[in-house]
Order: C-alpha cells, then structure tokens, then sequence
C-alpha cells in the first residue's frame, strides 16, 4: 500500500533547470537592449540576486522591492544606463517564454502522475511561474500550482503550508510528501508544516544545518524508489 497521496514539488533547481534559464535569459534581455554584457556582469548580478532572494526568504523584503532593486544595483556599479523597472520587466517575459526543465523532470512527471496527485509550490514570480509551468512538457501531469506570490506568504512559512491543505482537504497532509533543493525553503518548511520531506541534492552538497530531510536524493529518478518503499 502506497505511503503517500500528493507530491508537492518545488520548481526552479527541482523540476525545473533554473540556472540554464536564467543563463539564457540574462544573456537575452541584455541582447534585446543592445546593451553590452559578459561574465563578469553575469556574476555580480547572480551575486546581488542571490543576496536578494535570500532577504526574502527571510521575509525582509518584499517581492516587488527585490524586482525593483536588482538591476537598478546591477546598472549603478556597471554604470548602465537602461531603465531598471523596464529591463526587469523584460527578463521576467524572457524568463516565462523560455524555460527548461531539469533531466528526468518530465519523465518522472508522467510516471508518477499515474499513481499520486502532484503540485507545483514555489516562491516564484506569479506570472513567470505559471507561464512557464503551462509552456513546459510537464503541465498535464500537475494536478495543482501554488506559488507565494497568490499565497501572500512564502516557504518556509507554515502559512503558505496551511494554505495549501486548506485548498488539499480531501487529502491528509500525513499522507504528503515535499521534495525540493532548498534545505531552508522546502524542508524546513515541511519539518515546520509536519510533512515528511525529500532533499534533492544532486550537487551533493554537505548539509552544514540542523535541517534534518526525511529523505535524500541525488537524481529526480530516486523519488521514484522512495514512493514506492
């Protein structure tokens, strides 16, 4: 008998190859304004980016403060003299349109699909999240899409969760199952929320907390095993 009746996923660096879209859409929207680019620009926007994203995974920005300030930091330091807001726009179409999903993603998708419900929950931008999750291969196995951005709150927040089992009643969550990269978003959401919970480390990273992951996997294909324990 089945231990589990919903996956819950997360999407960028789980299902969906992050790093490669945004490698490819930087590169893009810096195309598209005629504006000159490089890696050492790609470097230190991945490192203001990052810094951002952090800030508000801890809740001490907001979303529309992280989209504004991004590029706006970016272009002062190169001295760039785009319009941030319009440039930042710009990268989030790019970023909608052009998406790749992670190797097995759609394989594992449609596998699973026939035994489990499966649902998308992300701190992702709205209109970017849903746009590119409807434009991939993977769209007609997701049962549910819940992303922070509609929510109000976001992971780790065990809002967002009480959210999603409120729109999941028919299941319970003892019955459920997170599996994301992030140790500090999506595990130590689930731990917060009581969910059992798969790390998806496929860089093999030393995990250096006190987050504690029911389960560890290093390829999408390994959830799979797992499920069926």
């Amino acid at each position: 008998m089945k231990k589990f009746d919903v996956i819950l996923f997360d999407a960028d660096d789980t299902l969906f190859d992050f790093q490669k879209s945004e490698k490819y859409n930087l590169k893009k929207t810096f195309d598209d304004f005629d504006v000159e680019y490089n890696e050492q620009i790609e470097g230190e926007y991945n490192k203001i980016n990052k810094a951002l994203w952090e800030e508000y995974n801890k809740g001490n920005i907001s979303k529309e403060y992280l989209k504004s300030i991004r590029f706006k930091q970016l272009f002062d330091i190169y001295g760039i003299k785009e319009n941030s807001d319009n440039f930042n726009e710009a990268y989030l179409t790019n970023l909608s349109e052009n998406s790749y999903l992670m190797d097995e993603a759609e394989e594992v998708c449609e596998i699973l699909s026939k035994e489990f419900k499966l649902a998308i929950v992300t701190n992702a931008i709205s209109s970017v999240a849903h746009r590119k999750i409807e434009k991939s291969g993977i769209s007609t196995y997701i049962s549910y899409i819940f992303v922070s951005d509609d929510i109000g709150f976001q992971k780790p927040d065990t809002r967002f969760f009480d959210y999603v089992f409120n729109k999941l009643n028919s299941f319970s969550k003892d019955r459920m199952i997170i599996v994301g990269d992030s140790l500090t978003s999506d595990i130590q959401g689930g731990v917060n929320s009581g969910l059992k919970t798969c790390w998806f480390n496929q860089f093999n990273k030393e995990n250096k907390t006190e987050i504690k992951p029911t389960y560890e996997i290093r390829s999408l294909k390994e959830i799979i095993s797992i499920l069926e324990e």
